[in-house]
């Protein structure tokens, strides 16, 4: 059959016409915050109480757990929001009610306070509770907060009076939490990680009729009180989340969790932030380790699936909806055909051989695979292949071959633009030659996927008759729906554990991308970046730490070869001690602990429950039937499947990925914060204006410091170039140190880069390595702070308000001002004190005219500086 014959089924597909006059207008979504943030959890002898309220602690709800039932999870809310002192004058009659007739207390007491609930889980007694009780903010996207999981603690539902003695149930437990939640578990309470940033922000309205109408981006209001749902993919907690759902609580409790890894650095460019985030996720579906779960199951679900998306934006203001945002996503995954290794009968740390399972002309399980790529993703599929071509032992090529073949058949059944794009590369037979430059030629790879997919951009060019000039930006793909650019489909790599050569090529891939992103952001004139940069560096070492965490959750070691081992920036010899460790410990792993790993991943994914009539976990000899049942399994062998692989509906959208349009469903005419604002009292959803997110960002309640700021401990390429000396603080400067080498270092003591009492040679060195400051510059460094000030350590007169906006603050207070303070002390207050019992919500003050109408003489008070005192600063640097 021809590349580019029309089938029946696609033959009804409706055509969408990517031009500016098909849209009507574009917005975003109003993102529904989790606005319970803080919990305390109060015992009692009958039930628990959850006593949830926002970061400032204004409203509050509560949950109620009862504990008589051993067998059911039984979950209370009222849906009542209560103030301070309410919720006071609550817990105050739930005291006194738990106590007795004697006066003696039964136990109603405060036992842990949190930060959220991952869910409830049951093995053969009672049900138990996973609190989240230690966070720590990893990253911020535009305000919007992202948290790494420190500590958990797992607290047993049933009372004394009804608990079992089952001699299974700590045999369970300890498996369940081989699963360490504080390793590498994330969340947040107002942005979505399951979902990328471009289904997070774009609204698509999906208006097909017989006339073949085109998509339409929209906005979609909380009218209705429902939300943009996770990807259940994405959700590892989704099976311990079930108790709130048949409990029917309110989503505002319910906080995804995804597993992966996450990091943010910042790029300073001349003191303009742009912010550069990593957020690999993997997938909770066929999920475990490396020679457990190979291939893929029945459904299409591959092993060790990570999606990455790297997201780069200037994080001088806050809002989402403000913001230029850019975004890039990548996917790793094993090979999707069934196929496995077993490595039982190694004596020593070997390549075990490759095993195809199942021989299946017609690729079901590899067409169950990319038919969920095109729904999430759109089209077209780049698949870069890096496993071996050429071997004296057939191993890898085996599967690289079934591998083609698959893709060669299903591509039969597609138009030519909707074909899956498949390149070989076998990046271990190049990267043995002396003088190949194996991340070169992943460069142009790189280069032509960006052209296929493109990359998403919230917000219109800028300078668009500039940047337009550039021949490779318009040759970017994607779709550009009313000026904004839409990523469709995605570049898919892989080679055998999609470890190592996977992680180095969608490095080169994403720096591609990267130099793209800052170009669209109007950092850089040219979509080009240099290796030997501040900006490739430190986006080098992200990729590192990021496959570094991906290699220990499936491979139980760090990475063999890294990027600079493939760069030829090390010498071969110093790596190779390294890499023999590296070799040795994760096989040590492999063989004697991803069994039980495996086990754990099962029962705390919800794949095995265990119940007293069935077989125990640590009994089964093998996994292989919970993740491809028999019936799936019957129902994927039928006669149209063979030739229509697709889902109708992801083809009828395609390029645009199908799950995106039809998630969200036709909007209203009013504005979201209109609607968010007058049903406020009806609906439990929140937008940005109704819920306390300044107050998450920046917590103007509590009193900090500027060394515990998010923004200032972030990794900053200007720090590391003051650091460093260098007098170029631009981080596209090209650098000619070896990068490993020089983080490893300490700048100098002195200016000179010498001390008076040693003389090291590093430090001799220093100044000579580097683009560091001349003699002339070193004699004369006092001229030199005036010039660049800082460079010298700053003091606290740096930072006065008469030297940073030429106000003097210590003359402004008249005695007027002073009297009305002086009596805002000394004023009593007339309202009588409510006495509550101790260990409970304290009563807020009542706000008193008096200090009311000091606080409003404060903020209407308008300070007007003289624009002079900025043209004196303009003029003293010219002269300098």
């Amino acid at each position: 059959m021809p590349s580019d014959a029309v089938l029946p089924v696609a033959s009804q597909s409706y055509s969408f016409e990517m031009d500016n006059n098909s849209l009507d207008f574009v917005h975003f979504n109003c993102f529904k915050i989790k606005w319970i943030q803080k919990l305390k959890v109060y015992e009692a002898h009958s039930r628990y109480y959850i006593v949830g309220s926002n970061i400032s602690e204004t409203t509050f709800r509560i949950l109620k757990i009862d504990r008589t039932d051993p067998w059911e999870l039984v979950i209370i809310e009222d849906g009542i929001d209560y103030t301070a002192v309410q919720m006071s004058m609550t817990l105050e009659k739930l005291h006194l009610g738990n106590t007795s007739s004697t006066g003696k207390k039964r136990g109603f007491s405060e036992i842990y306070k949190a930060h959220g609930i991952v869910g409830f889980v049951r093995f053969v007694e009672g049900y138990y509770m996973i609190l989240i009780t230690k966070q720590s903010k990893v990253a911020e996207i535009s305000g919007h907060s992202i948290y790494k999981i420190e500590d958990t603690a797992m607290v047993y539902i049933p009372n004394s009076d009804s608990a079992k003695n089952d001699p299974d149930e700590p045999r369970y437990l300890k498996i369940f939490q081989t699963v360490d939640l504080s390793s590498n578990f994330y969340f947040s309470y107002s942005y979505d990680l399951t979902n990328t940033l471009q289904h997070n922000l774009i609204m698509i309205k999906k208006n097909l009729n017989d006339k073949q109408k085109p998509c339409h981006l929209k906005a979609r209001t909380c009218r209705k009180g429902k939300s943009l749902q996770p990807c259940e993919r994405f959700v590892w907690n989704k099976s311990l989340l079930k108790g709130f759902s048949s409990c029917n609580v309110s989503s505002t409790w319910i906080l995804p969790i995804i597993h992966g890894h996450v990091c943010q650095s910042c790029v300073s460019i001349y003191g303009q932030p742009i912010y550069v985030t990593l957020i690999g996720r993997r997938s909770s579906n066929y999920a475990g380790t490396r020679f457990m779960k190979r291939g893929c199951n029945i459904n299409g679900d591959v092993a060790n699936e990570v999606e990455t998306e790297q997201i780069v934006y200037c994080a001088s203001t806050s809002s989402i909806h403000l913001t230029p945002l850019t975004s890039y996503v990548q996917h790793r995954g094993s090979v999707p055909i069934h196929w496995q290794q077993d490595i039982s009968a190694n004596v020593v740390p070997s390549k075990p051989p490759i095993n195809i399972t199942t021989d299946n002309p017609y690729a079901q399980a590899t067409a169950h695979h990319f038919s969920q790529m095109m729904e999430r993703f759109g089209s077209p599929i780049v698949v870069l292949n890096l496993v071996r071509k050429r071997e004296r032992r057939f191993r890898e090529s085996v599967l690289g071959h079934e591998y083609k073949c698959a893709v060669e058949y299903l591509n039969q059944f597609l138009k030519t633009e909707q074909q899956i794009k498949y390149h070989a590369f076998d990046m271990a037979h190049l990267a043995r030659g002396a003088k190949s430059n194996v991340l070169l030629k992943l460069a142009s790879l790189g280069e032509q996927s960006l052209q296929h997919t493109g990359f998403f951009q919230s917000k219109p060019d800028l300078f668009s008759e500039t940047l337009n000039k550039d021949a490779r930006w318009k040759a970017v793909g994607g779709s550009r729906l009313g000026g904004y650019h839409i990523q469709t489909g995605v570049l898919r790599t892989n080679c055998v554990d999609c470890l190592d050569r996977t992680n180095s090529a969608q490095f080169v891939a994403g720096k591609c991308a990267l130099a793209y992103q800052l170009f669209s952001l109007g950092v850089l004139d040219q979509p080009t970046l240099e290796f030997d940069t501040d900006v490739t560096r430190l986006f080098e070492e992200m990729y590192e730490a990021h496959g570094d965490i991906i290699a220990l959750q499936y491979g139980g070691s760090q990475l063999v070869h890294t990027i600079q081992s493939y760069r030829r920036t090390v010498a071969p010899w110093a790596s190779h001690s390294r890499d023999i460790v590296t070799t040795l410990s994760r096989y040590y792993t492999n063989t004697f602990s991803d069994a039980d790993k495996q086990s754990a991943i099962n029962l705390f994914l919800g794949v095995f429950r265990p119940s007293k009539n069935q077989e125990p976990l640590w009994e089964i000899s093998t996994d292989h039937y919970l993740h491809n049942h028999d019936l799936q399994v019957l129902q994927s062998f039928s006669c149209l499947s063979y030739t229509q692989w697709w889902n109708p509906a992801v083809l009828r959208s395609l390029p645009l990925p199908s799950q995106l349009c039809e998630s969200i469903e036709d909007c209203y005419s009013e504005p979201a914060a209109k609607l968010c604002h007058d049903l406020r009292d009806f609906s439990e959803d929140h937008c940005d204006e109704c819920v306390d997110w300044y107050a998450d960002l920046y917590n103007p309640s509590k009193l900090t410091v500027f060394d515990d700021c998010f923004a200032l401990g972030i990794t900053n390429t200007l720090s590391r170039s003051i650091s460093a000396g260098y007098t170029n603080p631009s981080p596209f400067t090209i650098r000619s140190e070896n990068w490993q080498e020089l983080k490893h270092k300490q700048p100098p003591t002195s200016p000179t880069g010498s001390s008076n009492e040693s003389s090291d040679s590093e430090e001799d060195e220093w100044p000579s390595k580097r683009d560091s400051l001349n003699s002339d510059d070193l004699v004369n460094y006092s001229k030199l702070y005036e010039t660049m000030p800082w460079l010298r350590t700053p003091t606290l007169k740096d930072f006065s308000t008469k030297v940073m906006y030429g106000i003097d603050l210590e003359n402004t207070t008249s005695p007027q001002d002073r009297d009305k303070y002086e009596r805002y002390l000394g004023f009593e207050d007339y309202y009588e004190p409510v006495h509550y019992s101790e260990n409970l919500y304290p009563i807020p003050d009542k706000i008193n005219p008096q200090s009311l109408k000091i606080y409003e003489d404060t903020v209407f008070h308008r300070y007007h500086v003289d624009r002079q005192f900025y043209v004196d600063y303009l003029n003293k640097l010219k002269k300098v």
